[in-house]
C-alpha cells in the first residue's frame, strides 16, 4: 500500500519504523535512502541482516537500533555510516566502529564502555 501512495503522490517516505524483518528488504530495495529509520528489538537476527543494513541503506539523518537477537558476545566491528543514532545493547559495537564511522550525535544503552572509551570519542570528534 505505501508504494501505491508514495507513487501516487510523488513522495518518498521520509521515515519508517521496522517492526518485522521482511520491512528491512523491503525498505533497501524500493528506496534505499532514507531520513530515519527505527528498527525495534529483536527484529535483527542475524549477523547477515545488520551486515545488510549498514551496507545496503543510506539513512541520511537519525538510525535507532533496538536490541539484537544475536549471540551476546558477537561485536560488529565495520564502521557505523549514519550521522546519528542511538543504540539499545550497545555492547555489539566496540570503540573502533564508532570511531571509524561518520556519526556526530551517539546515543547509547547498555554500554560497557569505559570512562577511558568516552574520553577517547571526544577527543577524535574534537579533531
Amino acid at each position: 500500500m505505501t508504494e501505491h501512495v508514495c507513487e501516487v503522490f510523488r513522495s518518498p517516505i521520509c521515515a519508517i519504523i521496522i517492526g518485522e524483518q521482511s520491512l528491512i528488504d523491503w525498505i533497501i530495495k524500493y528506496q534505499p535512502t532514507i531520513r530515519e529509520v527505527w528498527i525495534h528489538d529483536d527484529v535483527i537476527t542475524s549477523v547477515e541482516t545488520l551486515d545488510r543494513i549498514f551496507k545496503n541503506l543510506k539513512v541520511t539523518d537519525y538510525f535507532q537500533l533496538g536490541s539484537l537477537a544475536i549471540d551476546e558476545k558477537f561485536q560488529y566491528t565495520e564502521p557505523i555510516p549514519f550521522p546519528s543514532l542511538t543504540i539499545s545493547t550497545s555492547s555489539w559495537f566496540p570503540l573502533p566502529a564508532l570511531l571509524n564511522g561518520n556519526n556526530s550525535i551517539i546515543h547509547l544503552f547498555g554500554s560497557k564502555w569505559t570512562a577511558n572509551d568516552i574520553n577517547t570519542i571526544l577527543r577524535e570528534w574534537q579533531r
